[in-house]
């Protein structure tokens, strides 16, 4: 995204921009109950955030473990920020093998589609939320392009131990912007920052 700067009368505007949201869970075993406990609340409290509209953000959500799934599309409730939260703070932590590129090639196939919510005029962004170990490596290998075509992705890792080379792979580039850890201090300013960025212009008198 290009943040474009014009000069008039010396006041700084800034307006949110507009995006097409996912956040993906990983609900496996490996991340445990206490780390998805953290993460559940994380993603509500970003939420919270997020200016949600027609017009503005719009959210999609998916959990991972045995199977992918879409909990709600982009415009399930493009208008309702409330039921977005409630939805999100009603899943479990199922447990179960970590399939990570399933969730990978549902994400690219049906959720970012016209038909589910997708707007081709706005950025897509992708946040997931795992630990990065999966159960067929080469799925996600050989999915993972296909998302980032579409998409902007960023991953929050969310255990003590996690499979940096899965993490890096699926992150866009490059990682060091595109990777955080939960509990790192500037974790929840850096998600702000990507879920509810906003453009500036200053004018400047002539």
């Amino acid at each position: 995204m290009t943040m474009k700067l014009k000069l008039i009368f010396g006041v700084t505007e800034c307006k949110s921009t507009v995006q097409d949201l996912l956040i993906i869970e990983d609900v496996s075993t490996s991340v445990g109950p206490r780390n998805y406990g953290k993460m559940k609340d994380f993603v509500v409290d970003t939420i919270r955030n997020i200016s949600i509209s027609s017009k503005k953000t719009n959210v999609a959500f998916m959990v991972f473990s045995d199977t992918a799934e879409v909990v709600f599309h982009l415009n399930t409730y493009r208008d309702n920020k409330t039921s977005i939260m409630e939805a999100i703070d009603s899943q479990t932590h199922t447990g179960g093998n970590s399939f990570l590129g399933d969730a990978i090639k549902l994400a690219t196939s049906e959720v970012f589609t016209e038909t589910n919510g997708d707007r081709s005029d706005v950025p897509n962004v992708v946040l997931l939320l795992t630990d990065g170990y999966s159960d067929a490596n080469e799925d996600v290998r050989s999915s993972i392009d296909g998302l980032k075509a579409k998409a902007e992705v960023f991953v929050m890792t969310v255990t003590d131990q996690v499979d940096n080379t899965t993490i890096d792979l699926v992150a866009s580039s490059p990682a060091l912007k595109h990777v955080f850890h939960i509990d790192a201090s500037e974790t929840a300013r850096s998600i702000k920052n990507v879920t509810s960025l906003q453009i500036c212009t200053d004018h400047m008198g002539r």
